[in-house]
């Protein structure tokens, strides 16, 4: 697309779906002349649809005999830990992950995002709840 407007331009390409991959580059012409082009970026769109949503809640919902329990409670942190192997060759794999609270990812004993420790933004989670998603490392069929 090319004008003079240098942000918010508004999307003119077709219809994005859940999980698509997109790729974008840019270059910029001035009274100097034009720019070579910027090395290629990308994302990957999150789920659009609530069909999409195909997972369950995990973890424990109740408290602990040491919580106080009540609409406004602040339980003690639940730990979720798995382990899982695949003998296919996996070549790519995205994490998908909607905590009520704070919560740290880690694969492998490794954090999937630098910097990132007790992540979620608060909300209202009778109105909402927010998502982060995570590109894992694969290696040899193990995550």
């Amino acid at each position: 697309m090319e004008g003079s407007q240098s942000w918010m331009v508004p999307y003119g390409g077709k219809a994005l779906e859940s999980r698509e991959v997109c790729r974008w580059k840019v270059r910029v012409w001035t009274a100097a002349g034009e720019s070579p082009w910027s090395e290629e970026g990308r994302w990957t769109m999150g789920l659009l649809n609530a069909s999409d949503w195909k997972a369950k809640w995990i973890g424990y919902d109740g408290g602990f005999s040491w919580d106080s329990v009540s609409k406004f409670s602040r339980l003690s942190a639940r730990y979720f830990r798995r382990r899982w192997y695949s003998d296919k060759g996996i070549r790519s794999a995205t994490l998908y992950i909607a905590g009520l609270g704070h919560y740290e990812v880690r694969v492998n004993g490794a954090p999937v995002e630098k910097d990132l420790v007790l992540a979620q933004a608060p909300t209202d989670y009778t109105r909402s709840v927010l998502y982060r998603t995570f590109e894992v490392p694969c290696r040899r069929g193990r995550m």
